[in-house]
């Protein structure tokens, strides 16, 4: 269980197997907290992305739309014409 109080939303760590956050029917898929400074996502009991301090990291292969040289898939938002 978590605590709602004015300091805002606590929970356990959790795991990806059981994470902090989830639905009552799937309970093995969710938010949690693998390690300090880390948020991770689970799915089906598995750890699918972490998100900490230097990095986004994913651990499925990531799909985009279809690009090309004029409008990238993958770009900033400062520069929409430069990128992947």
């Amino acid at each position: 269980g978590g605590n709602l109080n004015s300091n805002g939303v606590r929970a356990a760590d959790g795991s990806a197997a059981t994470p902090a956050f989830s639905w009552f029917n799937d309970p093995d898929t969710g938010l949690y907290r693998p390690a300090a400074d880390t948020i991770a996502l689970g799915c089906n009991g598995s750890i699918r992305a972490q998100l900490d301090t230097i990095a986004f990291t994913s651990f499925q292969p990531v799909r985009a739309p279809v690009g090309s040289a004029a409008a990238p898939a993958f770009a900033s938002s400062a520069n929409t014409d430069i990128g992947m």
